[in-house]
């Protein structure tokens, strides 16, 4: 197994949403980026959607972009000047099949531009969007970075899982939870399910969300939760520690933390988790036949 760094800086953008300007959002992705690496950020994450919002369904093949494209291409210039890894939100178009878009994540590091994660679950029916089919894990000093999109992460567990058993140690989260007035039932489930996903694989989450407000055609008028926030393992019996914000609802701003990526619990309950799974046993039960259900 190849050595990898086990300290590592991320920045976790809380970051407005430009609407129809998507010239305006590179701007201030690139200003972003430009505030994170003065402040020693070796990893730094945009939220969901954050290049090109969600725009209605009639201008979707407008602001889509392929992965390498004119978008990622500037950011990557930037990446390789300052020496750091980008992570941001934005819609897909497929290089091979021009009428599919995928709500995605753009991978870029100081060497270029990595790949892209596509949204494994599309939350139908106001994203309409192509669903990804892949959980590719994307090579760092600090070891394989593993990215999901919103819904992947607070309601199915098998994508931080899979990623976890695959020895990743840093999983980054890209989200733009809409909420009402207050945020307050929307907060409570947000972090709760971010610390459980940490917990029960052992796990650092970096988590960059849209913040503020926007009319959307699918929504009407939406505001964003923010709160940007990095959660992981913590060394002693605890088994999960906010080393980063949550940030605020309204503004935008940056939430950084140094990580150490070697650190675990060591609660009984949890330190030896993933050595303790039985996948063996584990059988996928879609399709399969309701007698067989539940037998041994």
């Amino acid at each position: 197994m190849p050595s990898h760094k086990n300290l590592v800086t991320v920045a976790c953008v809380n970051f407005k949403p430009a609407g129809a300007v998507k010239e305006r959002a590179l701007e201030r992705i690139l200003d972003f980026t430009n505030q994170a690496g003065r402040k020693d950020a070796n990893i730094i994450l945009f939220p969901e959607l954050a290049l090109t919002s969600m725009p209605p369904d009639g201008l979707i093949p407008r602001f889509a972009e392929t992965i390498p494209g004119p978008s990622t291409e500037k950011i990557a210039k930037r990446a390789a000047q300052l020496n750091v890894y980008v992570i941001i939100g934005m819609l897909e178009r497929d290089q091979n099949y021009t009428s599919r878009v995928y709500n995605a994540a753009a991978v870029i590091g100081p060497s270029g531009v990595l790949g892209s994660y596509r949204k494994t679950h599309p939350f139908h029916p106001f994203e309409n969007y192509e669903r990804g089919r892949q959980f590719p894990l994307f090579e760092t000093p600090y070891g394989p970075i593993g990215v999901g999109i919103c819904y992947d992460t607070y309601c199915f567990p098998e994508v931080c899982r899979q990623y976890a058993a695959r020895g990743v140690r840093l999983y980054c989260n890209l989200t733009a939870v809409p909420c009402g007035l207050q945020c307050n039932d929307e907060a409570d489930l947000y972090m709760t399910m971010l610390k459980a996903r940490s917990i029960e694989n052992q796990l650092f989450i970096a988590t960059a969300g849209l913040v503020g407000k926007e009319t959307i055609e699918q929504l009407g008028d939406v505001t964003f939760l923010g709160l940007s926030v990095i959660v992981g393992p913590k060394d002693g019996y605890s088994s999960c520690q906010v080393y980063a914000g949550p940030g605020d609802q309204v503004k935008e701003e940056i939430v950084i933390a140094q990580l150490d990526l070697s650190v675990k619990s060591s609660s009984p309950l949890v330190a030896n988790i993933l050595s303790h799974r039985h996948p063996e046993i584990y059988v996928d039960f879609a399709g399969a036949p309701a007698s067989k259900q539940g037998k041994d």
